[in-house]
């Protein structure tokens, strides 16, 4: 099962595999092409805080409260998101549909972040198809 091949009209988004085969079609070779990884995470604070109905593809979230360092609201660094999920009170789960790592804070925030395990399988999805490598995007997110 690849969990990057899901349809563009899923409420998710565009999957890795799907820019991919466009970029194809754009006449882009695969040797020729680089897949970024992110070494950061998306956040967003819940309607009623830790205890809101989390779910794919909600939509009654709003930008993540900014981390103690990179200050951006809905954004936190590789290192601050695994601060978070060590804190008191936070939850952290393992969402098999995106392969990615989900943390519930006890202040209402949803985490959203690519673990070890993700990284790995996009290496080898980019191995496996072809492409010419993988960048991390931004080294300096990284811990």
């Amino acid at each position: 099962k690849n969990q990057w091949r899901h349809r563009m009209e899923d409420p998710r988004g565009v999957s890795i595999d799907e820019t991919i085969n466009r970029w194809h079609t754009y006449g882009v070779p695969s040797n020729k092409t680089v897949l970024v990884l992110p070494l950061f995470a998306r956040t967003w604070t819940l309607e009623g805080g830790s205890k809101g109905n989390v779910q794919l593809g909600f939509t009654n979230g709003f930008c993540g409260l900014p981390g103690p360092i990179t200050r951006e609201a809905g954004m936190l660094s590789y290192y601050e998101a695994k601060l978070l999920s060590q804190m008191e009170g936070s939850s952290v789960f393992y969402d098999e549909g995106t392969d990615s790592i989900l943390i519930i804070t006890s202040q209402g925030q949803l985490v959203s972040f690519d673990g070890r395990q993700t990284l790995e399988k996009k290496v080898e999805y980019a191995l496996s198809n072809g492409l010419s490598g993988v960048g991390l995007w931004s080294i300096d997110m990284d811990s």
